[in-house]
């Protein structure tokens, strides 16, 4: 089983798909028996969605930043 370590480095690869068929699986059981990696996984997936659905030359540092900070406030009310 992977530790959470190797999913936390492995999970933009797991979102983009981009992951061997063995470590997709291997990511799958993980975060299936971990719900402190599946919530990581979930919010990296929104900030992904959130960063892919702005034009690239309309997002700045300051949007990156807030990006993340709403994430880290999502985060920090969910524990």
């Amino acid at each position: 089983m992977l530790k959470c370590r190797e999913v936390a480095e492995l999970a933009n690869e797991y979102i983009d798909k981009e992951l061997p068929w063995h470590k997709t699986i291997a990511m799958g059981f993980h975060l299936s028996m971990c719900k402190h990696c599946s919530g990581f996984v979930q919010k990296l997936r929104l900030v992904v969605t959130l960063v892919k659905e702005q034009p690239p030359e309309t997002l700045c540092d300051q949007d990156a930043e807030d990006i993340v900070k709403t994430v880290l406030a999502l985060e920090n009310k969910s524990r």
